[in-house]
């Protein structure tokens, strides 16, 4: 068995002695103090302990003070009293302010059981309390990343409902808190125009699938915007859709500017029009007048200009 730190917190030496004895018996490398008063046992906490056990009535201490003094202190570590004589009530009473398990001193040859028993417990707690960190750490990175994100991130419930929505979402939407936008349906800032494509997206995730698109939203105090929304499926914890969430893209800027290059290109398709048939009846003109030159037996006046058929040709043809 591995090394145990214990502090025996006993009056009598020879009882000290006695759970030594048991210990090493059933294997345990033991490294261990006997304290029996209070400022003794106060100064041992400061000590790397693996167990303390303890008498439950002595002198000038007991077990329940020194319970009292241990849960003060903060220090995990797992408490035994040991005891000649004690009743139910006493019992139950330690056990409920702390103690890990307790003994009669005639049933000792318990003991080494009991720590067993202790030591497991107090891994099983330190293991819990490392995943409580570290769920803890991570949730807060994880809230740290969605607070700090230039996307609006949000989640929205069944019922289309904002229940949840970081820093910049609330910008987006022009609210001051989240309270203000809780409960709300998120379609009420779609433009009414392209409600519809908001439904058809919301539908799409809670049907389980991701999809996108882009629609125009207008703000608590009416500021319009354009956003690209990225929806899909949160799940609850038996992998069932109990709502969407979105990851939002304010896109105004770009897609002011698509509009105005697709209003540059249909302008320039009008100018294009207006120039290419302007610049064929003026072809069409000059190859008149070379036509008309070519038939007083004149030298043509624009280069690179077809005159047109003559009428001759234009008989002979028919």
């Amino acid at each position: 068995m591995p090394a145990l730190k214990a502090l025996i917190v006993e009056d009598d030496p020879d009882d000290a002695t006695l759970i030594v004895h048991r210990l090493r018996e059933a294997g345990y490398e033991l490294h261990w103090n006997r304290v029996d008063c209070e400022p003794d046992f106060l100064a041992a906490l400061d000590w790397p302990l693996d167990i303390i056990l303890s008498d439950f009535s002595m002198p000038r201490f007991n077990g329940l003070r020194a319970l009292e003094l241990l849960r003060a202190s903060g220090r995990q570590v797992p408490l035994i009293l040991i005891s000649g004589t004690v009743g139910e009530d006493v019992a139950v009473e330690a056990m409920r302010i702390g103690a890990t398990d307790y003994l009669l001193k005639d049933r000792i040859a318990r003991l080494p059981s009991a720590v067993e028993r202790a030591l497991a417990e107090k891994r099983l707690q330190a293991e819990r309390l490392a995943n409580q960190r570290a769920l803890h750490k991570s949730d807060q990175r994880l809230r740290s990343i969605v607070e700090r994100s230039m996307d609006c991130i949000m989640v929205v419930d069944r019922q289309g409902r904002i229940e949840e929505m970081n820093h910049a979402g609330l910008a987006m939407l022009q609210a001051e808190k989240l309270a203000a936008l809780q409960g709300r349906r998120f379609v009420e800032f779609v433009v009414p125009a392209h409600r519809g494509l908001f439904d058809d997206l919301q539908q799409r995730a809670l049907d389980g699938a991701a999809t996108l698109a882009t629609f125009e939203i207008s703000g608590c105090r009416g500021r319009s915007r354009w956003l690209e929304v990225q929806a899909g499926p949160l799940m609850d914890a038996e992998n069932r859709v109990e709502a969407m969430i979105c990851i939002t893209r304010d896109v105004t800027e770009r897609q002011l500017a698509e509009e105005q290059i697709r209003s540059q290109l249909v302008e320039l398709q009008r100018w294009r029009d207006v120039t290419m048939g302007r610049e064929d009846r003026v072809l069409a003109l000059k190859g008149e007048v070379n036509g008309l030159l070519a038939e007083l037996g004149r030298a043509a006046r624009y280069d690179a200009v077809a005159p047109p058929a003559s009428t001759g040709d234009r008989g002979a043809a028919t």
